[in-house]
Parts: C-alpha cells; sequence; structure tokens
C-alpha cells in the first residue's frame, strides 16, 4: 500500500538532494575545479577515486561526495523498505475485542467529522450533535424513547447514533485512521494495567 508513494517521495527527495548536493560543491570547491579539485570531490572520475570508510568500516573507492551520498541513499533505501515490510503485517492484539470497538468508534468519530467540516455541504446540526449540543434536548430524548420502543436498547450515547453515517468516497483513509487509533489506544489501556 504504501510502497509506491514512498518510492516516489525518496526518489524525488534523493533527486533535490543530489541537486542541492552538487550546488554546494560547485560553490566552495568550484573555484578550483581547473585543477581538478571539483572532480576528486564531486564526481566518480577513475583518476580521482580517494579511498575512504564508511561508518562500518568498509573500504570503499569513489569520489568523496557522490560516492558517500550513493552509500547513505542505499542504507536508507533499505531501512525505508525494511519499515514498509513491517507496516504490512497486520496488527496483533490479544485484545481482538476492544480493537474492533475502538476502531468502530473512531470510525463513525472521523465519518462525522468529515461530513461537518466546512465546506462538504452539510448544515450546522450535525456540528452542534458531535459537540453534544443535543444531549439534553427533547429531540435527542425523544429518538431514544422511541428506538427503545421498538426495541432497540435502552440508554443509546451520541456515539451510538454516529455510526448510522453512511461511508464516503475517502472511507478507506477513514478506516486507515481508525485502525491505528483504535490500535495505539488498546496498548495505551493495557499499559496502565498493573
Amino acid at each position: 500500500m504504501w510502497n509506491e508513494p514512498a518510492e516516489v517521495l525518496f526518489r524525488e527527495m534523493e533527486s533535490h538532494f543530489q541537486r542541492d548536493l552538487s550546488s554546494l560543491v560547485r560553490k566552495h570547491f568550484g573555484a578550483y575545479a581547473h585543477g581538478g579539485l571539483e572532480g576528486k570531490i564531486k564526481y566518480d572520475e577513475p583518476r580521482y577515486c580517494i579511498p575512504y570508510f564508511t561508518l562500518n568500516n568498509t573500504l570503499v573507492s569513489s569520489a568523496v561526495v557522490i560516492g558517500h551520498l550513493n552509500a547513505c541513499t542505499k542504507l536508507a533505501h533499505e531501512r525505508m523498505m525494511h519499515c514498509i515490510e513491517i507496516e504490512r503485517e497486520e496488527p496483533t492484539t490479544v485484545n481482538e475485542h476492544y480493537l474492533s470497538d475502538y476502531k468502530s468508534k473512531y470510525l463513525a468519530r472521523y465519518r462525522a467529522e468529515r461530513r461537518s467540516h466546512p465546506g462538504s455541504g452539510v448544515n450546522n446540526d450535525l456540528r452542534t450533535f458531535i459537540d453534544g449540543g443535543y444531549d439534553t434536548h427533547s429531540y435527542f430524548r425523544d429518538s431514544n424513547t422511541n428506538l427503545q420502543s421498538m426495541g432497540f436498547p435502552p440508554g443509546l450515547k451520541r456515539e451510538d447514533f454516529l455510526r448510522l453515517l453512511k461511508p464516503d468516497t475517502n472511507e478507506e483513509a477513514l478506516d486507515i485512521m481508525a485502525e491505528v487509533r483504535a490500535y495505539y489506544q488498546g496498548q495505551q489501556l493495557l499499559s496502565l494495567l498493573p
């Protein structure tokens, strides 16, 4: 899921960084280009190769800046791919019921927030409901009473009503957000236990 966007961003940032780094080398060593110092510092020219040690003491024969940049780029890319690989694993918990309940709760909350956001074309009544403005209003009490007379359990809360909102075009993103938030809510709950 994150592979392609991460790779595109990585390559784009690599390109920007190389351009900025080349500019810095030119700025600081350009005056010495006639003697070949800029080439020794920047480019991978065999006659100017300078051996150096990387952080893990591996001997590398390359130009100082570009060679080190390539080594760092490779290491950063490997670490990024490792993180993406870890992301592919489903979150695991022994409290699956908590995860499911929290995810449902946060998904409903995120749907409501999205629908009540200015510019979404929804009136202010939903915003008032989300903020608890109807908690003591007769609308809320009457709807609870009417639902209870139809067989629903007594004492439905605001969060229960928010779950009635239908999915929208960004449901996949909201689902990811809700699952992540629910997972960390569960972890926080477990860290409080003795």
